[in-house]
């Protein structure tokens, strides 16, 4: 019954009018009137579940009388409308006008007149009207939308979560861009979009996105392309979607979906970390997952149940493990757990596991995006160990989704052609450009020659039915594809056989990690992602935020000449002088030194513990110079033991030679410590 419906509704909008004007209205308010009960009902439930969602049978029936309300005149329409019904209206509207594929994008005129009315400071002011409609009929497109979200999300994301509860949406001034951040909107910037029209398209996205959240509990996303229409508008405007519209039903979706079973025993996971390390200078590959710290992790986990996976985001329960590193002094309170899903996540990133491979662009030193893996091909593996390579990719979505539920985030360079499969995009020639310009550029080039010019160079480079992959494996695009020339008449078959394997070569590959992803986190909703959202999600941000990292910073212990050390103390100036002349690399390192991880929660209400600068006891003996002696850290505490140096430039020294020389935990003296360094 509700496929039945569904697929009616989205006939509907093909329906000539007339039809319905033959429909009875007592049945269509019997409609109108069911729809609404079963809203209702279905309300006090979703309320007291905080956040559980609608039933599809409500989503047809939704759509059925949207569908109905907007064909019928305005003479037909029910007179007296529930305001989230009319919310719903409204966004269907905007969404029917946002997912043109004509470049048309005229939004709906009573929609706009709304916002102005409905904005105390815009009433009355003939001026701002007529701005206000040429912005928003005129100057926008899809691409500069974009960027107008990317610059609300880059703005909201610095604002606590305890802010955005009695604030949903940014203020306006915060839409000024400075010059060194004109690079990040190359369109808006092309267009010369002024602050004041910035200022006005804010507002009809505001607008669309209050409306949105009316609508978003409603959709059902798990829903295939073609069986609802109002599931295939969300999906096709959700870059119109703020992070904090979606991050409100997603952090409902994930806290919901914590299996309580998590509560038993904690799991202890066993790392023998000299057979990784002699794995790495062997230069070897870990085929069966047995010797990398990634590997051994797969082993004992990838097995374990969907509630293994399935925390919450913060408490003593965040670790999802215990990690014991064998033969070393460690003994984990969170240190240990961070250090191995960092040096786990630079093993993926390395050719010491059968899973990535650097770019074109990166073995050949040209254009843009030198620092991304892409996955490698499976092809000529054989069935079983395909098989294990596949387990290991759906092990990696498995950590994805901790990475999500815990905010202790793998650092992966991975584009978009890996993340947009797992957001149900279209990878785009554009995407493939980012990673390899050569192949790129070739493909101009066989695009531009002429006949005669195209014949000599397919002649003189032999070019047949075959493509070289990312990963510089060549395979046919059809059968016996290297005995068939590339000539003029079958240019075009070539072109589209190449563009079609180059966009979705990883496909496989990124199905098993979206596999293991969805053992994780509610996946229907990663649907309403943009690749971007997944990969921040994951990823967290690359840049170290020095502001919040000093505003979470907290100071113990005396000083040498016994006074308390603070902010103003001559060597924590050096410190935070330092650690602004350094690059972000070197601030992931010293991150990775005092807290066994190389990125920042997002804000401070993510961070669980704050960083301490304290007394370096040995370094204040009698007779001792402070720069003679490397800091020290305790990682599972995020704190560093600061020698009062006499200078940034000598801290620098130390400091860095500290990140490189000491990356083992192995300096605990605990019984669990002792009984792991003796373990074989």
């Amino acid at each position: 019954r509700t496929e039945a419906i569904l697929l009616f509704s989205s006939l509907a909008k093909s329906v000539p009018t007339k039809v319905f004007v033959q429909f009875p209205k007592y049945k269509v308010k019997s409609l109108f009137k069911k729809m609404n009960t079963i809203y209702d009902k279905q309300k006090i439930v979703s309320d007291k579940a905080k956040g559980s969602r609608f039933s599809p049978f409500l989503q047809s029936l939704v759509e059925l009388n949207v569908n109905v309300y907007l064909l019928s005149s305005i003479s037909d329409r029910e007179s007296k409308v529930p305001n989230w019904f009319q919310d719903v209206v409204y966004a269907t509207e905007c969404m029917e006008a946002f997912s043109r594929g004509d470049g048309t994008r005229t939004l709906p005129d009573h929609f706009l007149m709304q916002i102005v009315l409905g904005d105390k400071r815009t009433q009355n002011q003939v001026d701002f009207l007529s701005k206000f409609l040429k912005t928003n009929t005129e100057r926008f497109n899809e691409k500069l939308d974009e960027e107008l979200v990317l610059l609300i999300d880059t703005r909201d994301a610095k604002r606590e979560p305890s802010a955005k509860k009695k604030k949903p949406f940014i203020e306006e001034i915060k839409l000024l861009i400075d010059k060194g951040e004109r690079h990040n909107y190359p369109d808006m910037t092309e267009a010369k979009i002024t602050y004041e029209e910035r200022k006005h398209r804010f507002l009809v996205l505001k607008k669309f996105n209050t409306l949105m959240k009316s609508v978003l509990p409603l959709v059902n996303l798990s829903l295939s392309h073609g069986i609802s229409r109002m599931t295939d508008l969300v999906k096709a405007t959700k870059s119109m979607l703020f992070w904090g519209t979606k991050e409100q039903i997603w952090r409902q979706a994930l806290l919901s979906s914590v299996d309580q079973r998590f509560k038993t025993k904690q799991t202890k996971l066993l790392i023998n970390p000299f057979d990784a390390n002699d794995l790495k200078e062997q230069k070897a590959v870990d085929w069966q997952g047995t010797r990398s710290q990634f590997g051994q992790a797969f082993r004992q986990l990838n097995s374990k149940p969907g509630y293994f996976w399935r925390r919450p985001s913060k408490g003593v329960n965040r670790r999802a493990f215990q990690v014991i590193f064998k033969k070393l002094f460690s003994h984990d309170e969170g240190g240990c757990y961070r250090d191995h899903i960092t040096s786990a996540t630079l093993e993926i990133e390395s050719y010491n596991l059968p899973l990535f491979v650097k770019c074109p662009n990166a073995r050949l030193q040209m254009g843009k995006n030198r620092e991304i893996w892409v996955p490698r091909s499976m092809k000529g593996l054989q069935m079983r160990t395909r098989e294990n390579v596949k387990s290991m990719y759906e092990f990696l979505g498995k950590l994805m989704g901790l990475a999500i539920r815990t905010t202790i985030y793998l650092a992966l360079n991975f584009s978009a052609v890996t993340w947009k499969p797992m957001c149900r995009e279209k990878v785009t020639l554009q995407d493939v450009s980012e990673i390899d310009e050569l192949i790129i550029n070739q493909m101009k080039m066989m695009n531009e020659l002429k006949e005669e010019e195209f014949n000599k160079a397919m002649a003189s480079s032999k070019q047949t039915f075959q493509a070289t992959l990312t990963d510089e494996k060549t395979v046919e695009l059809i059968p016996d594809g290297k005995k068939i020339p590339v000539t003029w008449s079958n240019k075009e078959r070539y072109l589209q056989l190449l563009t079609k394997i180059r966009t979705t070569e990883f496909k496989d590959q990124c199905a098993a990690m979206l596999r293991g992803l969805a053992t994780v986190v509610p996946y229907q909703l990663v649907t309403l992602f943009k690749w971007t959202d997944l990969r921040d999600q994951v990823c967290g941000t690359v840049e170290i935020d020095l502001k919040l990292l000093k505003a979470m910073t907290i100071y113990a212990g005396d000083d040498r000449k016994n006074k308390r050390i603070n902010a103003s103390s001559s060597h924590v100036k050096h410190f935070w002088t330092m650690m602004g002349k350094m690059t972000n690399e070197e601030r992931s390192k010293v991150l990775f030194f005092v807290w066994g991880r190389t990125r920042l929660p997002p804000n401070k209400e993510s961070f669980g513990q704050k960083f301490m600068i304290k007394a370096c006891k040995p370094a204040q003996a009698r007779g001792k110079k402070p720069d003679d002696f490397l800091p020290i850290s305790h990682t599972c505490f995020f704190q560093l033991e600061l020698p009062e140096y006499s200078n940034p430039n000598i801290m620098k020294t130390q400091v860095l030679k500290a990140c490189a020389y000491c990356k083992e935990i192995d300096g605990d003296n605990t019984t669990a410590a002792r009984n792991a360094a003796n373990m074989g």
